[in-house]
Order: C-alpha cells, then sequence, then structure tokens
C-alpha cells in the first residue's frame, strides 16, 4: 500500500502529484500497490478534486489530523506560509502484513515525491 500525504488539494504541486500517482495507477496496480491519498482537507473539497482530476483510488480527509500526528507528518505551524495543521508531503509504504517498508517526507512544499524512488521500493516489497 502507498499511502501518500498532501498538503492541500488544488494547490499546484500537490495537484501534479495526485496527477503523476493517477497516471501510475495502472503500474502501481501490477505491481500489487494500492495507492491512498490522505489530507487535512474536507471530504467535500477531496470528493470535488478527485472528480476534477479523475482521481479514481480513495483521497481520505484528515480533519482532525488523528492520522497527520500518528505518522508524524503534521506541519505545525507551516512557517512561511502562515498555515496551522497541514500534513508534510510523504510517502509511506506498507507491505502486505502492514509493515512499513518505504518512507518518504519533505519539509518543502514544492517538493514532489521521487517517484522512480516510490516504483522501485514497490518493486521490491511487491
Amino acid at each position: 500500500m502507498v499511502i501518500a500525504f498532501f498538503p492541500f488539494a488544488f494547490s499546484g504541486v500537490c495537484d501534479k502529484e495526485m496527477c503523476t500517482f493517477r497516471d501510475s495507477f495502472a503500474k502501481l496496480s501490477s505491481m500489487g500497490g494500492q495507492v491512498i491519498g490522505i489530507s487535512v482537507d474536507s471530504v467535500f473539497t477531496l470528493k470535488v478534486f478527485a472528480h476534477t482530476y479523475g482521481i479514481e483510488f480513495p483521497l481520505l480527509s484528515d480533519f482532525n489530523k488523528k492520522v497527520t500526528r500518528m505518522y508524524g507528518v503534521l506541519q505545525d505551524p507551516w512557517v512561511g506560509f502562515g498555515y496551522k495543521g497541514v500534513a508534510k508531503r510523504a510517502v509511506f509504504m506498507l507491505d502486505g502484513k502492514g509493515i512499513l517498508r518505504y518512507r518518504w517526507m519533505t519539509d518543502a512544499p514544492a517538493e514532489e515525491p521521487p517517484y522512480d524512488q516510490v516504483m522501485s521500493a514497490l518493486a521490491r516489497i511487491g
């Protein structure tokens, strides 16, 4: 399972990231991967976001920030932007037993995940 945390829907880099996962969905699925996107956006925002970009994998709202805290990716405050309680951009990969096998995280909101590393990690776990 590939869990991709992202700061905000409809925010440029996040849109590109989720669309990259969307475009790689068939390849990820063929390797045994399931993608889940998580942000602190509302359920309603994520529904419109998924519809707008044709995203078919689950986008989960962590509006209460519980999961974001559990994974250690809560950015509070988001220095330079004035937001409080936003998910950092991060990718976690769990194997079939729920064991963490890959982790990538950044404090730089403009930085996208290393998609090639994500694919390589999934191939190893597969």
